[in-house]
Order: structure tokens, then sequence, then C-alpha cells
């Protein structure tokens, strides 16, 4: 495949308007999630908020982190449900609406009321394999909840925290290779972790983002902004990406790209008006047309209430990809 046309100046233009607004993916995102690389318990943390992540919004793995840092142990009929009410409540006054809707309009770092780089610095770090292995199946569920598919990530939690006990301390594999055999963990997430923790840049980690924005600017071929193309899954974007970009870009794509998508190229009526690539014919997105306000759509409503059943019932599948 050839290189990618005008990439320096597309980079640099993501890079500006990134600058200007709190992108979630900067203040809950998987690399704020954890105290230290250093420490096997420390590693372990970052292991558990990339778990947890996987169709989720950033703010609410970051509530669920909070909740397990400052709760875990809890044993089987142990939860202390106000204790758990306290946290929630202390979580959402200091993210003071941050992510509340992926539909809000994004903030403007200047008018942001806390301290982003210490939102997600604790006192208290108690979440480790051990504590999760002591701890109850059931109650895990709940204090991760609302995360997509708390039940079965519950699950996850409890063998990835067995297997990290019992073969290594307490702490995670040592590569990308061993990662990826974690119960719950896919390319994306194995990438992110082994570049967040060892510094290892093996591939590119690829997100329901990273795969939007890749077509819309066409850094990909055949993708859904082609003439003829389809909508290419993360697996193809990574596949692509990894032949074109310079290797220099592989580490920090994601974090660029997750953060523009959450604040201008989103996935449903991006804000093109605020784009500084829009018009430099670099962008091969077809703006819509809002619908007016108020017009609803019963259909999706139905849909996300029958997902919400399915998860209270600990039914469904978890993809390697977050919202």
């Amino acid at each position: 495949m050839a290189p990618i046309p005008d990439l320096e100046d597309t980079w640099e233009k993501i890079e500006a308007m990134r600058a200007e607004y709190v992108c979630p993916v900067d203040v809950f995102g998987a690399h704020m999630l954890s105290d230290t690389t250093e420490t096997p318990d420390g590693r372990f943390r970052f292991a558990i908020g990339l778990l947890l992540s996987a169709r989720n919004l950033d703010r609410v793995t970051a509530a669920a982190m909070y909740k397990l840092n400052h709760m875990l142990p809890v044993p089987p009929d142990g939860l202390d449900k106000e204790r758990l009410k306290k946290l929630e409540a202390e979580f959402e006054e200091n993210t003071k609406g941050l992510q509340k809707s992926t539909k809000a309009e994004a903030m403007l770092k200047k008018n942001f009321p806390i301290d982003i780089e210490n939102l997600m610095k604790l006192n208290t770090w108690r979440l480790t394999a051990k504590n999760v292995v002591d701890s109850g199946l059931d109650e895990l569920g709940r204090i991760i909840h609302p995360v997509g598919f708390c039940r079965r990530k519950a699950e996850y939690m409890k063998n990835v925290a067995q297997i990290c006990l019992d073969n290594y301390g307490g702490d995670i594999p040592k590569d990308l290779a061993g990662i990826l055999k974690l119960p719950g963990f896919g390319p994306k997430m194995g990438h992110l972790l082994v570049q967040i923790v060892y510094g290892q840049v093996e591939g590119i980690a690829v997100d329901t983002h990273v795969c939007r924005i890749a077509q819309r600017l066409r850094w990909v071929e055949k993708g859904m902004c082609e003439p003829n193309g389809k909508m290419l899954n993360p697996d193809d974007v990574a596949k692509q990406l990894v032949e074109t970009l310079p290797k220099d870009k592989w580490r920090d794509i994601n974090h660029l790209l997750v953060g523009f998508g959450q604040t201008v190229c989103k996935a449903s009526f991006p804000e093109c008006n605020r784009c500084l690539i829009a018009g430099t014919g670099r962008c091969y997105h077809k703006p819509e047309t809002k619908p007016e306000a108020g017009a609803g759509k019963p259909r999706n409503r139905e849909r996300r209430a029958k997902a919400s059943r399915r998860d209270a019932e600990g039914q469904g599948g978890i993809t390697d990809e977050d919202e």
C-alpha cells in the first residue's frame, strides 16, 4: 500500500483540535486507571481496567475502578451497599458530569472546573489479584455495575486474577502472547496493555473510533467512504494501518483518534463545522442531517432495553471494542 497522503499535516490538525477539549480518554482512559507500572499489583490494575473497558464508556469503566479500589476485598454476602452508594456519589461529584452522555457537547479545557491530571489519582488502591480472588462473584458484579456485561466481566475478573495469582505471583504475563491467553483479552486490549505497562509496541490498537476515523480519512483502502467500499472491521483496519502508518505513530494513534472521536469526529452527526480537516479534501465523510428535537427511535430504545435485560440476566457476549 502507498504511504498516507498529507499524514503529518492531518495528524497535527487533529492534535490541535484535541488540545482544546477535555477528552474523556485523557481523564478516564486505560493509562489513568492504576498508580504504577513498577509493581505486580499496579500492572494487574491496568489489566483489569482494560478488561472492564470493552464495549463501555471510559467514564463508566473509571467509576467501576474507583469503587473496586476502595472496597475490595468483599466476601460473599459482605457487600456494604451504603458504602457503595456513597462511592458512586463521590465519583459523580468529582467528575462534574464529564461524559455523562455521548450526545453532550464537548467541554473546552479552559472551562473545565476540575484538575484533569489528578482526577483518577486515588489515595487507596485495593484492587489486587488476591483481593479479587477473595471477593464474591456476585459482589464483584454489583460493584462494577453499570459496566456492560457486568456479570460476565466479573467472571473474567475472577478467572484472570486466579491465573495471575497462580502463575505470575499476582502479576500479569510479560508479553503479548501471554496476555492474549487471558480470558476476555483480544488484540486491541492486548496491544494497549503491553504498551502501557511494558512500553512494547508490537502493533496498533484499533477500537471503534480508530476504525471509523481511519476510514473517513481514507488512511485505509476499500472502507466505508470509498466508492463501492464497505464498513471494515477493526482487524481489517489494523492490518492496513500497520502496513502504511510509520511505526513511530503506532503507539499514539489510538489515544489521538479516540479523543478526536469523542469530541469532534463522532460516530453520529460529527461536528464537521468545528473540524480543521473539513474542507481540506482529506475527509471523505458525508455530513448527516440531524433529526428534529424530540424525534425518537422506538426501535433503538427497544433494542437497548433488551440488551439491558440480557445483561441483568448475565447473557450475551463481549467484543474487544469499546464505544
